[in-house]
């Protein structure tokens, strides 16, 4: 917690420097995101597929889900942009609140986790076959929408990237999500310049890195300048530096001692890099002053300076789903107040702080709406996923269908804006797990920190408290005190 704490406080009076010696022309506006893209490609594959060639797919995508799987418990607040061939690529707002994840990180352990991923996803990967292994890079960008990209003077166009949606099926209102721009072009060139279990970065990222890194983290934690290239397109094709991430605390190792012995001969870059530095130590003063000097040379002070507002000033915080989704889409949201009838109880889970909307609120859970499932089979199903919980819902007992008996509809707006809110219905259900006891004070969930059984003693006091909660938290809870009065018989539940 007080190394945390130092890392909060480390990177607040760097922002703020930056923030005092910012003009007025520089401030930031509320609808641009400082926005991480990451992604893992998979080495070795041509010749996979040559070699096995009625299975390699599947090899593939077991490998991709396995990747997955470990960014959404590492990393929750990142989502999938795209896979292309045999690379997936994930991206990640690190604005304002959303800036924080698992422990109030900050963003240079964002590439921490980004690295840690990559190492222990390839040694999952050769423990299971030799031919096939992992290379990865990382970089960041300022990220404008399309109505604010063209209208919004305040940030030089030539240092955002353009995010949009485009129409894919105009009967069902289907879009795609796709980012535009230098910064997200610089990206797609630097991955070529990796290698097997090595992590690139962009110039950017490799300076607020370089900067935000503590002494006791740098350590173990490097940034190779492993050469230049000229990228096409980027930096009106000057020498771009290509930086690579490395951490010895996995291998025990300098840098070059991590490299196979025949490294040099399978990548130039490699090779480049170990007659130049194979009898020198890294000089951690002389990597500050290389990255101020190309900053400088380059005249991208200001485009540096304008992220690192931005990481600190842009407070409107959107869930990662709805901002890279339809946003003129109806989101219907269910959420059901579970109720334990035996003991008389309401069940209660506290958001996790990683979480955009109502961040460390205590709510009843929710389940989101789609076509392809009924209400109550929706339901059902995201309240086991996401707590263990087996449920039955209150339905109506004058309809044929059997739907969910609604308490309320409630409609909550974002930020004010009256035409953007979360709209939803309130349903009651009972638990039916045999131990019901052991969600009373259960911490191990992916979107939430805990959650609680509250008798209706208990919620009185616990009300009393101001403990942060959802809009009409209370009124719901304590209707579930006067639902739980009569039997459970006296309801049909389904």
């Amino acid at each position: 917690m007080e190394k945390d704490e130092k890392r909060l406080k480390e990177f607040k009076s760097l922002v703020d420097e930056a923030n005092n010696n910012s003009s007025d022309r520089q401030k930031i506006a509320a609808h641009v995101d400082v926005v991480l893209f990451f992604s893992y490609d998979i080495v070795g594959s041509t010749k996979y597929k040559e070699l096995h060639p009625d299975d390699w797919a599947g090899k593939i995508k077991k490998i991709f889900e396995a990747i997955k799987q470990r960014v959404n418990t590492e990393i929750k607040i990142a989502h999938i942009w795209r896979i292309l061939g045999d690379e997936i690529i994930f991206v990640m707002k690190v604005s304002g609140k959303q800036m924080k994840f698992s422990e109030q990180a900050i963003l240079s352990d964002s590439v921490a986790v980004i690295y840690k991923i990559l190492q222990e996803a390839t040694d999952e990967i050769e423990g299971e076959t030799k031919e096939l292994s992992l290379k990865a890079a990382a970089w960041i960008g300022i990220v404008s929408d399309e109505e604010h990209y063209e209208t919004d003077t305040k940030i030089p166009k030539k240092y955002k990237n353009l995010f949009y949606k485009y129409t894919v099926d105009e009967t069902r209102n289907r879009k795609i999500f796709e980012f535009m721009g230098n910064d997200i072009d610089a990206g797609f060139r630097i991955k070529q310049f990796t290698y097997s279990r090595q992590l690139v970065l962009s110039f950017e990222l490799a300076y607020l890195i370089n900067r935000f890194i503590s002494h006791e983290e740098s350590k173990n934690v490097e940034l190779i300048h492993m050469g230049y290239k000229a990228l096409k397109g980027i930096w009106h094709d000057r020498p771009y530096p290509i930086i690579w991430y490395y951490d010895k605390s996995y291998k025990k190792v300098n840098f070059l001692q991590s490299l196979p012995y025949d490294a040099a001969n399978e990548n130039s870059i490699i090779e480049k890099y170990q007659s130049r530095h194979c009898n020198q130590s890294t000089d951690q003063n002389m990597k500050n002053n290389l990255f101020e000097k190309i900053a400088h040379d380059l005249g991208i002070d200001d485009k540096l300076t304008i992220i690192k507002q931005t990481l600190k000033n842009v407070e409107k915080s959107i869930e990662i789903n709805d901002w890279l989704y339809n946003e003129d889409e109806l989101h219907l949201h269910l959420a059901a107040v579970c109720c334990d009838f035996k003991n008389k109880r309401v069940f209660i889970a506290k958001r996790s702080t990683a979480r955009g909307k109502y961040s460390a609120c205590w709510e009843f859970g929710c389940a989101k709406a789609n076509k392809s499932q009924g209400y109550i089979e929706c339901i059902k199903k995201e309240y086991e996923n996401d707590f263990g919980l087996k449920i039955k819902i209150m339905v109506s007992s004058d309809r044929g269908e059997q739907c969910p008996t609604p308490y309320a509809l409630y409609e909550i707006k974002e930020n004010g804006e009256e035409f953007q809110s979360d709209k939803g219905i309130i349903v009651y259900a009972k638990i039916m797990n045999d131990n019901i006891d052991e969600f009373a004070n259960k911490k191990d969930y992916k979107k939430h920190e805990c959650s609680l059984l509250l008798t209706e003693e208990a919620a009185r006091k616990f009300l009393s408290e101001n403990e942060k909660s959802v809009p009409d938290f209370k009124d719901t809870i304590m209707h579930a005190f006067d639902i739980m009065k009569k039997d459970e018989e006296d309801y049909q539940w389904r």
